[in-house]
């Protein structure tokens, strides 16, 4: 009876392993695909900061060209749902390895800026300011590296 027990242990064990590898390998799919490429924000919302998320989106949504120029992408998460960049629902095993690498502590509201390196550059529990976000990033450099070779053409 015994042995059998450690067995059962043991295999449930394994199958947990399994799936926690699974399910952060889908976390880093989803965004490993933009290293080198793009830099990445993610926003975290919950209801208590409902305001918060939706001021962080108006401020964003204001300045496209400014993202675009800078090869900046947005990924939503509010109350357990996610949206990767061409507004697309992602799939929910693909959400929770995000939430749980990038806001751990459940926050009701987060900002994350990922650089193009697979950095995290910025987090922040209040809203991000666009200027702060863009002389951020302008002091990078990759980003300045960027912004001579534009210059150049």
């Amino acid at each position: 009876m015994h042995f059998k027990f450690t067995e059962v242990f043991t295999q449930i064990k394994f199958v947990a392993s399994f799936l926690l590898l699974t399910f952060s390998s889908l976390s880093s799919q989803d965004l490993d695909q933009h290293r080198w490429e793009q830099r990445v924000i993610l926003i975290f919302g919950q209801p208590p900061k409902a305001d918060l998320f939706q001021q962080q989106l108006k401020l964003l949504s204001s300045t496209t060209e400014k993202l675009d120029d800078r090869d900046l992408i947005i990924y939503r998460f509010f109350a357990g749902k996610g949206w990767g960049p061409d507004d697309n629902l992602l799939e929910m095993p693909r959400v929770e390895p995000i939430r749980s690498r990038y806001n751990p502590n459940k926050n009701d509201f987060q900002f994350v800026l990922i650089g193009k390196d697979g950095g995290v550059k910025l987090q922040s529990e209040q809203v991000v300011e666009m200027n702060q976000l863009f002389g951020l990033i302008d002091s990078m450099p990759m980003r300045r590296a960027e912004m001579r070779r534009n210059k150049k053409e």
